[in-house]
């Protein structure tokens, strides 16, 4: 920003479901409107710069919540290498354990 490389302060993920079809992308200083629903667009404050850190409010499996963030405060990293989100430990385990009751 110090140097005007990017035209706002923003980034943006796309993750497509279909990545054979559309790829997923990443922008830096503006985000493409024709990538999202109409009123899906939601917007975070990042909590870490370092990482990109966004807060987490919830992990859901069908539809169940899985409590993580109930008593601990969360943050999660979009990572743009991997369909994956970076988690604590555990919370990872966790996930883990609620996991194999579903699948």
């Amino acid at each position: 920003m110090k140097h005007n490389a990017v035209k706002h302060d923003l980034f943006a993920f796309f993750l497509s479901f279909s990545p054979k079809k559309e790829p997923s992308e990443i922008t830096f200083g503006f985000y493409d409107p024709n990538r999202f629903v109409k009123n899906s667009l939601r917007w975070h404050k990042v909590t870490h710069p370092v990482f990109f850190a966004i807060k987490l409010q919830d992990v859901k499996i069908a539809g169940k919540s899985l409590g993580l963030c109930k008593t601990k405060n969360c943050t999660v990293t979009p990572d743009s290498g991997t369909s994956l989100m970076s988690f604590p430990a555990w919370a990872t385990d966790k996930l883990k354990a609620e996991k194999n009751k579903y699948f």
